[in-house]
């Protein structure tokens, strides 16, 4: 189904692909290029919403990733926002997941009849030295020793990935479960170099989801870094 309106000038591409090694029957993912700095209050306002306090950037990301999602959605209407968390509120019988970084926003989407969740990340490639600062804050020991003998930049690479991993884990088992959790509550167990991962919870996040679970995840190199899906099947 079309937009009823033009895109607004500031999305310079819009297109529908799998980026990952592996398809996932029934998800639709949608990506965007764009430039903050051409966006304008009118965008937010041809899209029905209405301007923030936030900056232009939080704007264009914001309407971008919503685009996006209805562009998946083959809908002519955008995602509304949960007033308290602010994640997407998706019509019911689907699930779906949205992320900008840097000019690049990716939406997915999925019927709640083949996935319970979906959670997908966007992570701009870490400098070496910044990696150095937040290894202790973002991985635990066991992700710690993967780094170990690797050239200063791999290692802010692999970090990268595992950071990005986390966020998406996250984002699909928060709306299951109202649980926050941190880095340290989860870790990679398996990698492999063709872009698949797991994570294993370690702390309980509700009776359903406890100490031990392990839940797959897709990466793939995107954009000057990485982008990952974490999926729960139904």
């Amino acid at each position: 189904m079309p937009f009823p309106l033009p895109l607004p000038s500031f999305i310079h591409v819009l297109e529908q692909h799998w980026p990952f090694i592996s398809p996932l029957a029934g998800c639709k993912l949608v990506s965007a290029r764009f430039d903050p700095a051409s966006s304008s209050e009118q965008d937010m306002r041809q899209y029905g919403l209405q301007p923030t306090g936030n900056s232009r950037k939080r704007q264009s990301e914001f309407l971008a990733g919503r685009i996006c999602a209805a562009r998946a959605l083959s809908s002519s209407q955008l995602p509304g926002r949960d007033a308290v968390s602010g994640q997407p509120l998706w019509p019911k019988g689907w699930c779906g997941s949205i992320t900008h970084s840097h000019g690049q926003a990716v939406a997915i989407v999925a019927s709640t009849l083949d996935w319970k969740s979906l959670g997908l990340d966007i992570e701009r490639r870490i400098e070496a030295g910044r990696a150095l600062r937040l290894r202790s804050t973002l991985l635990t020991a066991h992700e710690q020793e993967w780094l170990e003998g690797l050239d200063q930049q791999t290692a802010a690479n692999r970090l990268g990935l595992i950071f990005s991993a986390k966020e998406s884990l996250y984002k699909a088992l928060n709306p299951l479960t109202g649980v926050y959790f941190g880095f340290q509550d989860a870790q990679v167990t398996e990698y492999d170099e063709t872009g698949r991962l797991s994570l294993q919870l370690l702390r309980d996040l509700s009776d359903e989801y406890r100490y031990g679970m392990e839940f797959p995840c897709l990466w793939t190199p995107f954009a000057h870094g990485v982008l990952t899906l974490a999926y729960l099947a139904a």
